[in-house]
């Protein structure tokens, strides 16, 4: 669960700098081919197929995934999208991607460097990705897209914010978090935005707070919320997000209008509106018929659209779905808040506060397991919530050598589950490096008694060195 920032419970990280440049300067250079000349190196992609390793010959440790599709022309611009995943995995947003890239002819590079809680790597990839992908493929500088996943999400946002006002981002594609920074977005921004979140993501409240800023601001933009926890959305909901930004695109010029295909858009969005009203859920219905409103404004005629979303918005219905939605989210911040400051309380010299924690994520989690519909949802979101608090507290320990209090929020967090396992076992790795082998093992031995029987990964992790001669170990590796 990476998340880059917690939304309610925590702060989100802010967009690293290179040194004196902005991002976006550095986008803008390498789209205008003033880093290197435009698709110049020799083709390392087979159009149609994914390439999962594209190695940037100006720095070799930097690479990406690439997706090219099967049509691809280099006598024309085409435009493309770089993604930024929270724990460096570039192949797996081209790979969700891919289908509605090769529908809509959309270039996908994702980087395997790109990574929360390194800013360098982010810096690096982003570069890499901006320069590399303009140096060998003829990309269509007015439609450069950015695309994240948690932390990456954030990454990619701060990318677009960057450049507000310089012709360097046509838009984002955020799954599962919003922006690096409270104060954004921007107005009269450059871009569009299209979010997507779990309904079971601890930043779905995040999402929704975000939809507001972007009303705000006045971003032109979209969300989409979609069954499942933190994580990249689905194929289709790529498929959507491409030609979402490609009515964007014929909106503003940057891609010829298409009839036929605003038409099918169009259609498939009032479906959706409709639907919503005859299942009864009137708020949906009327976020719908407003989006279709300024989504299709200066294509069609939008006036039928934009007085049902009015009339559905003075509505007793409407008003009561915007109390429930608001509502939500203050439950789930009060369900998050004990454990939320019990947090900064926990130190290495006292179990006591982590013991206190961990009675406290059992509680969420068995609050979750018994809660019905709505409170359900709720419940499960603020524990996925504090656990990802306490996993990423933990990471933040280890970069600084806080090796037992790394192990102590590694045990709470391994807390939200009911027979923890690797949860457990990276707890015993943090205690191990602390020189706590009391800890260290009878984490171990929960672990294994929760089902954990790769002993392989137990005989070769180099945290269990100092523990491989003790006779306890070897008959729990037995």
């Amino acid at each position: 669960m990476l998340n880059g920032g917690m939304g309610g419970v925590g702060k989100p990280h802010s967009v690293p700098k290179i040194k004196g440049m902005r991002y976006g300067l550095i986008l803008t250079l390498a789209l205008l081919g003033l880093c290197l000349s435009a698709h110049a190196q020799a083709q390392d992609f087979t159009p149609g197929k994914i390439t999962p390793k594209v190695t940037c010959p100006a720095d070799p440790t930097q690479d990406y995934a690439l997706y090219v599709p099967s049509n691809y022309d280099p006598k024309r611009a085409w435009p493309i999208v770089l993604a930024f995943d929270a724990a460096a995995r570039g192949l797996l947003p081209v790979e969700l991607a891919r289908a509605a890239a090769e529908k809509y002819g959309y270039i996908v590079a994702g980087s395997n460097q790109s990574a929360n809680f390194d800013g360098a790597a982010q810096r690096a990839a982003v570069k890499c990705l901006s320069q590399d992908t303009q140096s060998r493929l003829h990309v269509d500088a007015r439609r450069v897209y950015v695309a994240g996943f948690s932390g990456g999400a954030r990454l990619a946002a701060g990318l677009a914010e960057s450049c507000a006002g310089e012709p360097c981002i046509a838009g984002v594609i955020a799954h599962g978090a919003g922006f690096p920074a409270p104060d954004m977005p921007k107005r009269k921004t450059p871009y569009v935005y299209f979010a997507t979140v779990g309904e079971l993501d601890f930043n779905h409240a995040e999402m929704i707070e975000v939809r507001h800023r972007l009303e705000r601001a006045g971003v032109p933009h979209r969300l989409v919320v979609f069954p499942g926890p933190h994580q990249w959305s689905r194929a289709e909901t790529w498929m959507e997000a491409f030609a979402w930004l490609n009515v964007q695109a014929m909106r503003a010029g940057l891609l010829a209008k298409d009839e036929a295909f605003i038409a099918e858009q169009l259609g498939a969005a009032r479906e959706r509106a409709e639907a919503a009203e005859q299942r009864g859920d009137a708020f949906t219905a009327w976020r719908e018929y407003a989006g279709i409103a300024l989504d299709f404004a200066g294509l069609v005629d939008v006036t039928p659209f934009a007085r049902k979303a009015a009339e559905l918005r003075e509505s007793k219905a409407v008003k009561e779905g915007a109390r429930r939605e608001r509502d939500a989210i203050e439950r789930q911040r009060l369900m998050e808040r004990d454990i939320a400051q019990l947090y900064p309380q926990m130190s290495e010299s006292d179990r006591s506060v982590m013991e206190e924690v961990v009675r406290k994520v059992t509680m969420l989690r068995d609050r979750a397991a018994k809660a019905q519909a709505e409170e359900k949802l709720i419940a499960q979101r603020a524990l996925s919530a504090v656990t990802a608090l306490l996993f990423e507290g933990a990471q933040g320990d280890r970069q600084a050598r806080r090796w037992r209090l790394a192990g102590m929020k590694s045990e709470a967090a391994s807390a939200s589950v009911e027979k923890p396992t690797r949860g457990l076992v990276q707890a015993a790795k943090d205690y191990a490096r602390a020189g706590d082998e009391g800890s260290a093992m009878r984490c171990l031995r929960r672990a294994i008694e929760n089902g954990f029987a790769d002993k392989g990964h137990l005989r070769a992790a180099e945290e269990f060195a100092g523990l491989r001669e003790r006779e306890e170990f070897r008959r729990l590796v037995e």
